[in-house]
């Protein structure tokens, strides 16, 4: 079933860009993953397609816990998505030498090489738009046209198309100003950031990267997954120090570079004590801990408690799995916390996987929206002609893998667009 998913799901829904609700029901699209897969195990919710095969709480959490990466939890994804812990284990999972800032190095070469002018250090503090008559489809463009971008130093980079790659809610709440709507009406804008405003949206995480001395953790792979012994209850996302008690387990990623890649510690040396790890802790993200921290009848939380519970809850997880004493081995750290990824990284309430991924915010009703469907029973977001989304909050979906391919369905979408005007001209 995992399988199938995978083969037939992303030919169906994510090498190709879907912008009709009438795509459920295409039986070119899914009649070949019907046919393969009970259709009841791919819609009902993944915990009872794990109940079919295995009566283990440790294997379902085992099969299931990729669902965190998409905002959801056994209990409410669709089964289909199995397809996430089928990538794992029919392609595996690769490490690029050197680390992923060798796959970053590797793009900005190539850009470099075909004449990109590469800035940094610029922030962005607007997209700019103009009035444009001519825009296709006036409703959906709300009739204007992207024309560039302005920095925060007032400069302005004019452009004949954007390619944005901030998760897109947080375009609608900052970047985009209508200068086509009429002051008696409704920003189409701030009306489509309220919209996405009360969508879904996946957990938050405090990302831990350490350098120890003095320890070899012989015992750890280079993917390692810390579960809970409570599987249902570790789906709760925790939202004040409190969560972090003595007693309470949470599942967490580790990743050991080492094991694969000795370049990862200062000695270059497999046999050296020192290690190089990175943590990935679940946490609610900046909305819903404030709604945690109301529900106990506290105050919101500082990141700096919350770092603090965190790095303890982990450090006694290490402690009580084997792995020692780790403490005073952390010789370096560095934080990043739900504040940080909001603010640094264009996340929308520092969601680290952007958008949840339920049904009704996939393909076609994933931004921008495009279903086909009556204003009036599903609008659609108004996208000024020639800006283009890429990224975790749109279309297909999150996770490098699912980012590249859609930058590739989005580049086949450009250059549509493009014949499409110049034909027109």
């Amino acid at each position: 079933a995992a399988k199938a998913s995978l083969d037939l799901g992303v030919k169906a829904f994510i090498e190709r860009d879907c912008t009709s609700a009438l795509d459920f029901i295409n039986l070119k699209l899914v009649g070949p993953l019907a046919l393969a897969v009970n259709p009841l195990e791919l819609l009902l919710p993944q915990q009872f397609q794990m109940s079919q095969y295995f009566k283990s709480d440790k294997l379902k959490a085992l099969f299931s816990y990729q669902e965190l990466y998409v905002g959801l939890s056994p209990y409410n994804a669709p089964g289909v998505f199995s397809l996430l812990a089928a990538t794992e284990i029919t392609d595996g999972v690769w490490y690029p030498k050197g680390g992923f800032q060798t796959v970053r190095n590797a793009l900005l070469k190539i850009c470099e090489e075909d004449g990109v002018d590469v800035r940094f250090e610029s922030e962005v503090a607007e997209i700019t738009t103009v009035r444009d008559d001519a825009a296709p489809d006036s409703v959906a463009t709300n009739g204007e046209r992207a024309t560039g971008v302005r920095l925060a130093d007032g400069t302005t980079l004019d452009a004949n198309l954007v390619v944005c790659n901030a998760d897109i809610p947080v375009v609608y709440d900052k970047y985009l100003r209508s200068d086509a709507s009429v002051e008696s009406q409704p920003n189409p804008y701030a009306t489509e950031a309220a919209r996405q405003n009360d969508m879904d949206y996946s957990c938050s995480v405090i990302n831990f990267c350490w350098s120890l001395k003095g320890t070899k953790l012989d015992g750890l792979r280079h993917h390692n997954v810390f579960l809970s012994g409570d599987y249902e209850g570790s789906w709760n996302r925790s939202g004040v120090p409190e969560d972090f008690r003595e007693g309470v387990q949470h599942n967490f990623y580790v990743h050991r570079p080492k094991a694969t890649d000795p370049s990862c510690v200062p000695s270059n040396s497999a046999d050296a004590d020192e290690e190089s790890l990175m943590v990935l802790l679940p946490v609610g993200n900046l909305a819903q801990m404030e709604k945690r921290a109301k529900e106990k009848g506290v105050a919101m939380p500082t990141m700096e408690e919350m770092v603090a519970a965190g790095r303890e809850s982990v450090l006694r997880r290490f402690e009580e799995s084997g792995h020692g004493n780790l403490r005073d081995c952390i010789v370096e750290e560095t934080v990043i916390d739900p504040r940080e990824w909001e603010e640094a990284y264009n996340l929308k309430h520092g969601a680290v996987f952007g958008l949840s991924h339920g049904l009704l915010q996939l393909a076609c009703f994933r931004p921008p929206t495009k279903t086909q469907l009556p204003a009036a029973i599903w609008p659609e977001t108004p996208v000024p002609d020639g800006l283009h989304f890429i990224g975790a909050s749109t279309r297909p979906g999150n996770g490098v893998p699912l980012v590249m391919m859609g930058v590739a369905v989005e580049f086949e979408n450009i250059l549509k667009a493009e014949k499409a005007r110049t034909m027109a001209r």
